[in-house]
């Protein structure tokens, strides 16, 4: 309000300082590393996004600022990166690297797939409504006895969009490779809140996934067992974001919307400590338990701490810098039934959950959560 008041008045001395306050408002806004909706008001989209535009260079400054006055500060013993995960089919097993890049939907080839099956609604689809839903290790544990592969080349779909990579799926003696395509059947998939558009990868891997799910109960009933299908990101007409309440001020881009990402629960990255799973895995131990690994949490980063580094000491952090990549730590990461699926066997136990509720709970007493990991 006040920038643009100054920029209808004449007097330079009132312009410069309508300018000066409005500057001073921004400022103040966008140095809370915060999510924006700690300053509570009610005010058009439009508006929401120009404020977003002009909050978000001044809290991406003050923050390479913030991390020049602290560069000097680093040591050999600081903390490391010990493993990077992606996942590049929802809910199957990882593909480990020794280094990764990013694209606009987090580390590169990261749950570019997923499986899904109908919706439950029969009938008469608007063009907006959601035709299926997403199918993960909460409802199937069996998922985790399949093994992928990155395969990197370069081709084109019939469209001329140029692919990098395929995907191969293995069980037992099985194998399938599946193209990435933007061609075929195209799906509106629900994941949890949000509608996101999507490809069937055809019927051979759809077979395949039925051949390894055969013995497997999904919810909703028996015969969506035979109606799972894989599907890809559409690349044609893909778009969805993270929640704005969650989007610190900087993470906004120069249009003021927040950040993209792919087929993920509804972050881009997930980063854990190997400090907290030491933590968890001993008090475990104390019951005549397994330590469980750290693949029963899906990290996309695991960071080994330093000496000083304590247990769940993540909690506490809002921003991690590893090499020129800034994350913005938004939010611990809920845990579910998913988290006790051996990602070996799909066996499911008790643990962590039984552990982790002897001191990571949070949340409403009638509806309590456990947490381990950070979302960025």
């Amino acid at each position: 309000f006040f920038i643009i008041f100054g920029m209808n008045i004449e007097p330079t001395a009132a312009k410069s300082i309508a300018y000066a306050i409005g500057c001073t408002i921004i400022l103040f806004i966008s140095s809370s590393t915060s999510i924006p909706q700690t300053f509570s008001f009610r005010c058009c989209s439009r508006t929401k996004l120009l404020l977003r535009r002009l909050a978000g260079p001044f809290a991406r400054w003050k923050l390479k600022l913030s991390f020049r006055i602290h560069e000097n500060a680093e040591s050999n013993n600081s903390i490391k990166v010990q493993a990077i995960f992606i996942y590049p089919v929802k809910s199957l097993r990882a593909v480990s690297l020794s280094n990764s890049q990013f694209d606009a939907y987090g580390l590169r080839y990261d749950r570019n797939f997923m499986i899904v099956r109908p919706s439950p609604t029969k009938g008469f689809f608007a063009p907006h409504d959601v035709t299926h839903r997403f199918v993960s290790q909460r409802q199937a544990p069996s998922l985790a006895k399949i093994d992928v592969e990155l395969l990197l080349h370069n081709s084109k779909d019939h469209h001329g969009i140029l692919y990098d990579y395929s995907v191969a799926l293995s069980y037992k003696d099985q194998r399938v490779i599946v193209n990435v395509s933007s061609t075929g059947q195209k799906y509106q998939v629900g994941i949890w809140e949000d509608t996101v558009n999507v490809i069937d990868c055809g019927d051979e891997v759809a077979q395949f996934i039925k051949h390894v799910m055969v013995h497997e109960s999904v919810e909703q009933s028996d015969s969506s067992n035979y109606d799972l299908r894989l599907v890809a990101m559409d690349p044609l007409c893909y778009e969805r974001r993270v929640n704005e309440k969650y989007t610190p001020w900087a993470a906004f881009d120069n249009k003021g919307y927040p950040p993209t990402v792919g087929l993920t629960d509804g972050f881009p990255i997930l980063i854990a400590t190997e400090n907290s799973l030491e933590e968890l895995n001993s008090r475990i131990a104390t019951k005549g338990k397994q330590p469980i690994p750290m693949n029963r949490f899906r990290p996309n980063i695991v960071l080994r701490g330093n000496t000083t580094t304590k247990p769940f000491e993540e909690d506490e952090w809002k921003i991690v810098k590893i090499g020129k990549t800034t994350f913005f730590i938004v939010k611990g990461c809920p845990r579910c039934r998913q988290s006790c699926t051996d990602q070996a066997t799909g066996e499911v136990s008790d643990e962590p959950l039984n552990t982790l509720a002897d001191f990571r709970v949070l949340g409403k007493q009638s509806q309590p959560d456990v947490f381990f990991a950070q979302n960025a």
